[in-house]
């Protein structure tokens, strides 16, 4: 840990690594504590449990992602541009953050309330603009919310699924790393073929 970090800093930067590596679940915040050289008790007095520390982490990743997806959506580019834009950070932030979407689906069974963070302004907006860009454009007339919901679920699906995935084809480390690598093209084909597609052939 750098010297000059707060005590605070250095237990979101431990917090984050730990739970890169082991998930929420595996997290411990015992070992928090020692990998930001502190005692636990100061790590309670900061942080009371390690829902709220994860809080504090996945606050810090939503607002860095939802203002540029925002920004780059009031953009002067094309529909597809702009679709093709947020599968790719939204891949690249949970390729970062692998914990997240396993998080998520724990909460909403364990601690539906801890959901309430996620501040759903940008999501709305975002939504907003993609229901003018279908209006507006020469696209096959799709539900907005269906439409990204579809999109957010294929990029989630190989995090939330991964032991599973690597277990039925076989895949190791590096075999599913690349497969994550390739997946964002992936996406952002199957985008442009939904948008593309006539209507009379759905």
């Amino acid at each position: 840990m750098e010297e000059n970090q707060s005590t605070e800093e250095k237990i979101l930067a431990a917090a984050e690594e730990i739970f890169i590596r082991d998930g929420f679940d595996g997290a411990r915040m015992q070992e928090i504590a020692d990998r930001a050289s502190i005692n636990k008790a100061l790590l309670h007095y900061y942080f009371r449990s390690k829902d709220k520390l994860f809080v504090q982490i996945f606050n810090k990743k939503l607002q860095s992602f939802f203002p540029r997806i925002a920004e780059f959506m009031l953009q002067d580019a094309s529909f597809l541009e702009k679709v093709n834009f947020f599968i790719a950070e939204y891949m690249k932030m949970l390729m970062k953050n692998p914990f997240i979407p396993n998080f998520i689906l724990n909460t909403a069974n364990r601690n539906p309330d801890l959901l309430k963070i996620i501040d759903s302004t940008i999501p709305r907006m975002i939504i907003g603009v993609i229901e003018k860009e279908i209006e507006k454009q020469n696209y096959r007339k799709v539900q907005p919310l269906q439409f990204i919901v579809s999109i957010m679920g294929m990029c989630l699906m190989p995090f939330a699924g991964k032991p599973m995935i690597k277990h039925i084809f076989g895949l190791d480390d590096a075999a599913f790393q690349d497969f994550l690598v390739k997946r964002t093209k992936e996406v952002q084909l199957y985008a442009k073929c939904i948008l593309e597609q006539e209507n009379d052939k759905i």
